[in-house]
């Protein structure tokens, strides 16, 4: 929302980067709703490919990495990198770990899986990397979430 609004902003923009903000608007809606809505199917993520990528990585978030991702998209790892952040605002790490983490966020809610079996199945290869980067996105622990989590859907 934030880049849609930032770009429609600006005193001159072009429509190419209009949609591109809408895609991440829209991709982004994909990651929180992925149950409810069927943004991934819908003509302009497809269209366009950094809505094809982005839909690419919210399906294989687990085990994808920069080189596979390239190499589905017949980019140069290198090259991609820099594509990526160019049409995303945001690097490919930083957006699989965003992925990842609203991933765990859903399944701490939604599930009772133990937090070990949550680790893994959201792609993280260490359990102190994952409490880390949680910690530091929600500003709690991964338990601490699920507890208040569990309060808040008791109101």
């Amino acid at each position: 929302g934030q880049i849609l609004f930032f770009e429609a902003s600006k005193e001159f923009y072009t429509l190419k980067t209009v949609h591109a903000a809408c895609t991440l608007l829209f991709t982004n809606l994909h990651e929180i709703h992925r149950e409810r809505l069927l943004i991934g199917r819908s003509t302009m993520m497809m269209e366009h490919k950094i809505g094809r990528v982005l839909t690419f990585m919210s399906d294989h978030y687990r085990d994808i990495t920069l080189e596979s991702t390239a190499e589905a998209f017949h980019y140069h790892p290198a090259y991609f990198s820099s594509w990526f952040k160019k049409h995303a605002h945001i690097t490919f790490r930083r957006q699989l770990l965003k992925i990842r983490l609203e991933q765990a966020r859903f399944l701490l809610k939604e599930t009772t899986l133990p937090v070990q079996t949550i680790i893994e199945e959201v792609g993280f290869q260490e359990k102190s990397h994952f409490h880390r980067c949680f910690k530091k996105e929600c500003g709690m622990t991964p338990l601490a979430y699920r507890r208040q989590s569990d309060h808040t859907q008791d109101e």
